[in-house]
């Protein structure tokens, strides 16, 4: 790996380039036949439908979203909510939490 502080700054912008070059030419390449993906870069890698959304890895295969339960999708919905207010909560920061409040950098 290089690392940016030996790199005069015309190396740095040829090394960009070519970055740049190769992730161009993956795309153009797309999904054929014979081309290399990275198991990092491949949608399709295992991994990714084994790991939930809080970011555990379980040993088997996680079902769909159109596998859920009926309770499942209530908790999720529920969820998805509270994310929501919460978000709303903070970008009204001062309204909620005010700046000279006791508890405000908490």
């Amino acid at each position: 790996m290089y690392h940016t502080m030996d790199l005069s700054e015309a190396e740095q912008r040829a090394r960009t380039r070519e970055e740049r070059r190769q992730i161009v030419e993956r795309y153009d390449q797309g999904r054929e036949d014979g081309v290399v993906i990275d198991d990092w870069e491949d949608p399709k890698f295992e991994i990714y439908h084994t790991q939930d959304r809080y970011g555990f890895i379980h040993d088997q295969r996680l079902p769909d979203d159109f596998g859920r339960s009926a309770r499942e999708q209530k908790q999720l919905d529920k969820e998805m909510s509270r994310v929501d207010k919460w978000l709303k909560m903070l970008s009204e920061g001062n309204k909620w939490f005010p700046r000279g409040a006791r508890h405000h950098e908490k």
